[in-house]
């Protein structure tokens, strides 16, 4: 692995590379990244973690590719000043969370990203900007051949159209957002679905086996009104989280052992979660919730259109109830609200309503390219679904053109800046097909 501390310096290992018929993968170094072959090069530039330029007035932040969101979340906090997105999220770099499309718990990062500096696989430095609904409702009818880059082509990107050396992003002022947890059965959080979508985000802990949904919604607060976590609850959460842990450790084992045991082991599960989560009620947190980078990259993520909700989850619970050894852990489900009229080319989602699935049920290595994972993800393809880049490394598939419906003009952005299939991607296991098919 290379790292690289400047814009010179990527220069000089483009030039090299060349020069010795190498392929490049740039990445921030906090997403796994799958095995490349003989001929890749994997770089690393987490060390470009820098302040740029801050306008308090405007509300906009630029930083380098390398600064981690939670390093820019406590920078901004000095500004007071917030990044929009909340909710539970790893700690990408920013170049990781771009390329890869990030879906928080109530958006995407694409709606605070205003513009980026990639460097070009011809050595070139060049500032991407989202285009107008003009520009873009142009660009599909004329058919374009050689699209200009934009941040269609980066944002989802997977690395494979520019480095990201640096970001700007619109943010909001300062505040914390108090939370309110709650216990509710499938029907119940069906039934309140519009009114939990006023929320700040909503994130929901799906039991499927037990029919129990243990939802989080958070509310935006004034720093000034906020009710800060007294240290005896923060004492029995932490107490109530190690239990949950135990009881994770305790169901994954016994539910594949003793299948018959898969229920009652997530209902222990469960208990241990509320427990936990009760202690966390009616007080306020700060807006970025950070998990670390194994658990959130463990299993799979897909993102749907909400007008599917219904017929998906319900399926869904069918679905879990005849593989119980497989679905005794939660599903994390996040209700998103995507301002950006203008997607991605390789954008998971095209509603401006969408909601996410995670689940780890597919982790164990002998289940994994299995049966139960092709109906379970052949489920949620047939209802629009699609799966999220961010929760990986996701393998290729062939089929992407008829995926993502941006993907032909996606490899035609690519294609006019890196005729030489220069950039490979550090993200994804498996090659882009980028030439016809």
């Amino acid at each position: 692995m290379i790292p690289v501390h400047s814009v010179d310096e990527i220069f000089e290992v483009i030039r090299q590379a060349k020069d010795n018929d190498l392929n490049l993968r740039f990445f921030g170094n906090t997403f796994p990244c799958p095995n490349g072959s003989d001929r890749d090069a994997t770089v690393d530039i987490s060390p470009m973690r820098a302040l740029v330029a801050c306008d308090p007035e405007k509300q906009m932040v630029k930083i380098e590719g390398g600064m981690t969101l939670l390093e820019l979340s406590e920078m901004l906090k000095s500004f007071n000043l917030a990044l929009e997105f909340a909710g539970p999220m790893p700690n990408f770099t920013v170049i990781d969370a771009i390329s890869l499309g990030m879906i928080a718990s109530n958006t995407s990062i694409a709606d605070s990203l205003e513009k980026c500096e990639v460097v070009l696989p011809s050595g070139a430095t060049k500032e991407v900007r989202w285009p107008t609904e003009k520009e873009d409702k142009k660009a599909i009818t004329e058919g374009e051949q050689r699209p200009e880059l934009s941040l269609q082509s980066v944002v989802s990107g997977l690395g494979l159209s520019g480095v990201i050396t640096s970001a700007t992003f619109k943010c909001v002022p300062l505040h914390t957002l108090l939370e309110n947890n709650r216990r509710v059965s499938l029907a119940q959080f069906l039934e309140n679905w519009e009114k939990m979508g006023l929320a700040s985000y909503i994130c929901a802990s799906w039991f499927a086996l037990n029919d129990t949904i243990l939802v989080t919604s958070a509310f935006s607060m004034r720093l000034h009104l906020s009710y800060k976590q007294p240290v005896l609850d923060k004492i029995c959460e932490a107490i109530w989280m190690a239990a949950t842990s135990i009881a994770s450790a305790l169901r994954s084992w016994s539910a594949w052992l003793f299948p018959r045991s898969a229920a009652l082991m997530s209902q222990a599960h469960c208990f241990c979660l509320r427990n936990a989560v009760r202690h966390r009620t009616n007080f306020c947190f700060p807006v970025q919730k950070f998990v670390p980078l194994k658990q959130h990259c463990r299993g799979v993520k897909w993102i749907l259109p909400s007008n599917r909700k219904e017929s998906v989850l319900k399926k869904l619970s069918v679905w879990s109830l005849e593989h119980p050894e497989l679905c005794s852990s939660p599903a994390e489900i996040s209700i998103q609200r995507h301002a950006r009229r203008i997607n991605s080319f390789l954008s998971p989602h095209t509603a401006d309503h969408t909601f996410s699935i995670q689940v780890d049920w597919f982790h164990n290595t002998c289940t994994y390219f299995s049966p139960e994972l092709a109906e379970f993800e052949s489920l949620l393809q047939m209802h629009g679904g699609r799966k999220c880049w961010s929760v990986g490394p996701v393998s290729v598939s062939p089929l992407i053109g008829h995926l993502y419906d941006g993907f032909p003009r996606w490899r035609a952005a690519k294609s006019s800046v890196d005729r030489i299939n220069l950039f490979r991607s550090a993200y994804v296991d498996g090659d882009l097909v980028i030439h016809q098919y």
